[in-house]
């Protein structure tokens, strides 16, 4: 396919034929989309963003990748196996936007959204440490959103079960992403050279690099749970279980 752009009933088109297994949304340069393929098993999927330069790139690792609005899917109820969002929704506006778009992917997966995004639960808890970890203050980080907030999900009628893991622990305020609360915003690892000392510590709450969420459909299967279990496996040695809701089939 020559064109970057797609349109709805285009799309609509390419969920309707049963062939493709996940949806990439937000996909950046195409580094979610090898992710994906790596740790699940999944073969075909679709990637998407709003950036035309961005996914002229990731077309070099997928042909079906396109310039849409993902808060636009097409209604296409389980057309695909699962959907991924992997460092995407901190960079849009609002919290509300994100949800839009989590309950746009739900609705067109049998099985799962998976998303992962950097840890923000700690901040407040670190700031009274006079701490903060780097990408905490980014400007492109519009989006803050905290495990509570995907926990509570589970009230719509889409979502079976929430489950959220914390990926890479931090334990000491030495870890070089721990930044003083005083260091300006948009930095990377902390650099004595150009940021303030910080108290070295020990840092008791819980505090990650990432946060993992998967959100899990009524009408997922044991086939469908598959990619889920292997990507959760691949990272098992990283991730952390924060909390979860309820199983509705198992209650």
């Amino acid at each position: 396919m020559s064109s970057l752009t797609i349109d709805a009933p285009a799309l609509s088109h390419l969920l309707a034929s049963n062939v493709i297994d996940f949806l990439d949304l937000g996909c950046s340069t195409g580094k979610s989309y090898e992710y994906v393929r790596k740790a699940t098993g999944l073969r075909l999927g679709i990637s998407l963003d709003t950036d035309a330069d961005k996914v002229a790139k990731c077309r070099e690792v997928n042909d079906l990748s396109f310039v849409f609005d993902v808060a636009r899917l097409p209604a296409s109820a389980g057309s695909v196996s699962s959907a991924y969002m992997v460092h995407f929704l901190e960079h849009l506006g609002d919290a509300e936007t994100a949800r839009r778009i989590i309950l746009a992917a739900l609705s067109v997966t049998r099985d799962f959204v998976l998303v992962r995004q950097p840890f923000f639960d700690h901040d407040a808890a670190l700031a009274g440490l006079g701490l903060k970890t780097y990408w905490s203050d980014w400007s492109g980080h519009r989006n803050r959103m905290q495990s509570a907030d995907f926990l509570a999900l589970d009230a719509n009628p889409l979502v079976e079960r929430v489950r959220a893991f914390g990926i890479d622990r931090i334990t000491r305020s030495d870890h070089a992403a721990v930044l003083p609360a005083s260091a300006l915003p948009d930095q990377h690892d902390y650099d004595p050279q150009r940021h303030a000392q910080k108290p070295s510590v020990n840092i008791a709450v819980p505090c990650f690099r990432e946060l993992l969420v998967v959100l899990e459909r009524p009408t997922m299967t044991e086939r469908g749970n598959i990619p889920l279990a292997r990507s959760l496996s691949g990272l098992s040695a990283r991730s952390e279980p924060r909390a979860a809701t309820a199983n509705r089939a198992a209650a």
